[in-house]
């Protein structure tokens, strides 16, 4: 090149074909001047195909473009897939193609007309389909102009400039027109609000789980629990017979599917206080295999199945597919919860639990770890919102917001209408309240559909016979969810099942009354020794749950004992009143929890030696004891007051609902990681446990579990039944 002369500028191409612009530099796609969201993959592909018009590009060109050398992918099912977004983003029909043909068993071809336009800008240049013909700049084939003899037009105005003068204010006019047309549309015809428009149910068996919801092309993947285990399944969309994927694992739960449909990430662990083991799981046979070594409370694959990201110890991590590359993006005092990636594959948005306000919050982050920040579309602070889910395509996003039973499902539309005026503020579409759907999920980028589960709440309430542990009915519905008799047995007080309020009723469950008047959620209910006051763990509507004390007889109204600033466990009374064992932890995370005696009189509070790590003391009748469990719910200890030491007692995958018999001879406790979910008693300062009785033949098609809630005078042990008759749904949605 000569001295002084710089570098050539290659000129910048851009393709346009039918109402769609590609600007392969921008990486943008533009359908008649509004960006159509296209990930990069498909994108590459189309400026391939773009590039060649008429030609046959072949699967293995592809492969070489997009997975270079050395990268790991199940090559044909990633490539359908991705031929698959590219065809939706330009609305195009494999069977009757308008742009992009098939060639079977060789690749695929551009059949549409092509033109590109350099820089920019200036004239187009014609790319013909079947074959490139070379045309010079004024659009007149080459041969053609070498026939015919171009003259310069003559200075003066002939008839035909004035006649494309004509056609110009014509053409003025008309667009004016379009765009008043437009204009009157856009305002006056507003695009209609998202509704679900109809529920298919595909399971009846019940015992469905709100957890983690798969939803792959032509089948869904939901959690089913009976007793302590939690197992998958899998549903075909048009409906049939559901089917367990079959696991070694007490807990186990499929996260998500793989674009290419043909491996689960799937979760198996011995107990729920435990991450999941990660695993790699063929939907159609072959060998599973662990990946890694990870644990995991959620995991899903990228869109194009590249990259996994997974939540472990209160970090989001992405790695790659062949478990190479981990990083960590971001990192929480919990680990996030239900996550899911933008269809674009760009950002994952998640769920988080505030210990200090008690809420879920959504989050973004972007996939290099950049622009993390929660989002609230309801603008609302003291709401939890949850569950989150992109459709069609990222156009709308889905949500949960509130808690428990009184939870909604919102939609709100992420990108606005050109062509109509669209509502961007959320819709709230279902409720738990009024459609019994309690939770919702589901990978369902590609269309209007979302897994959910809808519950019917019931429960029955009995107790077991200390004679010959039969089971026995009791008189009462809703069944409460803890309950304790007044010293003399002629009350009984309890945590209603209906309003979660406290009351008290005879020993007959009649003549009932209202201690907190529905004001506070309550449980862990204990009558004092002398049956004047009953105390109780109560959760109003803001702030950690706090320990509570009201009068028997209703004349005073509930009042706070626990410090404000700490979340109460369990308490009970000593057996003189005087002392109250309680455990308490701290609204900041990553505090333990611990046991500590509150004097009733004073309100001073006093460590119990060695007991950081330990909750839910309850005291023996005989004041000898203190019996506790360790806060990871393994194992339980007992305190010999006189002595002052921790003795260890029995183990178990999740010890739970500690009662002492009324003579203090055995401590009852239930097994709640165990199938049968059986009630053990061991004698007090020993770690040898007795089977007491089991619930097998409680946990059938509707119970999906039994808790104890109290103990009797006579040692009857009172428990009620979950009998959650809950099932999948497939929820349709018209989204405009």
């Amino acid at each position: 090149m000569p001295r002084g002369m710089e570098a050539p500028v290659l000129p910048k191409r851009v393709y346009r074909f039918g109402l769609f612009q590609v600007d392969p530099d921008a990486g943008k796609l533009l359908r008649a001047g509004v960006p159509v969201k296209l990930q990069e993959q498909p994108l590459r592909v189309l400026c391939l195909l773009l590039e060649r018009p008429g030609e046959i590009v072949t699967r293995e060109e592809l492969r070489q473009t997009l997975w270079p050398e050395g990268t790991y992918v199940e090559f044909d099912g990633s490539l359908n897939a991705t031929l698959k977004r590219l065809r939706f983003a330009l609305g195009d029909d494999a069977d009757n193609p308008v742009f992009i043909e098939t060639v079977p068993r060789r690749g695929y071809r551009f059949i549409a007309p092509v033109s590109a336009t350099r820089n920019g800008h200036g004239s187009d240049e014609a790319l013909e389909s079947a074959a490139a013909v070379p045309t010079n700049g004024n659009h007149v084939l080459v041969e053609e102009a070498a026939r015919l003899e171009l003259r310069p037009a003559p200075a003066k105005l002939s008839p035909k400039r004035s006649r494309g003068g004509k056609i110009g204010r014509y053409a003025a006019l008309a667009m004016a027109t379009a765009v008043l047309v437009w204009q009157v549309v856009y305002w006056a015809f507003p695009l209609p609000g998202p509704r679900i428009v109809r529920r298919v149910r595909l399971s009846s068996s019940g015992g469905v789980e709100a957890g983690p919801i798969a939803m792959g092309a032509d089948r869904v993947f939901y959690t089913l629990r009976r007793g302590g285990r939690y197992f998958p399944m899998q549903v075909s969309l048009q409906g049939g017979e559901a089917s367990e994927v079959e696991t070694p694992f007490p807990l186990a739960y499929v996260f998500d599917i793989s674009p290419d449909q043909t491996s689960l990430l799937l979760g198996g662990a011995e107990t729920r206080m435990e991450e999941s083991a990660l695993w790699i799981w063929p939907v159609k046979g072959g060998a599973p295999r662990r990946f890694g070594n990870y644990t995991c409370t959620d995991a899903r694959w990228s869109p194009e199945g590249r990259e996994i990201a997974f939540s472990s110890n209160g970090n989001l991590n992405l790695i790659f597919s062949d478990g190479t590359g981990l990083k960590t993006i971001a990192h929480f005092g919990g680990s996030p919860l239900n996550l899911t990636w933008s269809p674009d594959g760009e950002n994952l948005r998640f769920t988080t639990y505030d210990a200090v306000s008690r809420l879920h919050l959504l989050w973004q982050i972007n996939r290099d770890g950049s622009g993390l920040h929660e989002i609230n579309p309801l603008k609302d602070k003291n709401t939890s919102l949850r569950d989150g889910v992109w459709l069609k395509n990222g156009e709308y996003f889905a949500f949960w917001s509130g808690a428990d039973s009184n939870m909604s499902l919102w939609l709100t539309r992420e990108h606005g209408s050109f062509w109509r005026r669209s509502e961007r503020t959320p819709v709230q579409i279902a409720s738990s309240k009024n459609d019994s759907i309690e939770r919702a999920g589901g990978k369902c980028a590609y269309d209007s559909r979302l897994g959910a589960v809808t519950t019917w709440h019931d429960s029955k309430f009995l107790q077991i016979l200390p004679r010959d542990q039969k089971f026995a009915s009791v008189p009462i519905s809703p069944a409460p969810y803890s309950v304790d008799f007044s010293p003399k047995g002629e009350w009984v007080a309890f945590s209603s099942g209906k309003d979660g309020g406290l009351w008290r009723c005879a020993k007959d469950w009649r003549d009932c009354t209202s201690l907190t008047g529905g004001k506070l959620g309550t449980d862990l209910v204990r009558w004092s020794p002398d049956g004047k006051q009953i105390l109780f763990r109560g959760q109003a509507a803001e702030g950690p749950p706090r320990l509570h004390v009201v009068s028997a007889d209703g004349s005073s109204p509930p009042r706070i004992l626990s410090p404000m600033d700490k979340e109460a466990g369990r308490a009970d009374w000593s057996p003189d009143g005087r002392q109250i064992a309680v455990s308490l932890d701290s609204v900041t995370p990553g505090n333990e929890d611990a046991i500590y005696i509150l004097d009733a009189a004073s309100g001073k509070l006093e460590l119990v030696p060695e007991s950081k790590g330990l909750e839910d003391p309850i005291w023996s009748p005989d004041g000898k004891w203190l019996a506790a469990r360790d806060s990871r719910q393994r194992k339980i200890f007992f305190y010999d007051i006189a002595g002052k030491r921790w003795i260890p007692g029995p183990e178990g995958k999740i010890v739970a609902y500690l009662h002492w018999s009324r003579h203090s001879k055995d401590l009852f406790y239930q097994e709640l990681g165990a199938a049968n979910q059986a009630v053990y008693r061991v004698e007090a300062g020993t770690a040898k446990a007795r089977f007491y009785r089991d619930f097998s033949e409680m946990l059938g098609s509707q119970a999906v579990g039994c808790r104890v809630a109290g103990i009797g005078l006579d040692d009857s042990l009172y428990f009620y039944t979950l009998e959650n008759k809950s099932d999948l749904v497939v929820l349709e949605m018209d989204l405009p």
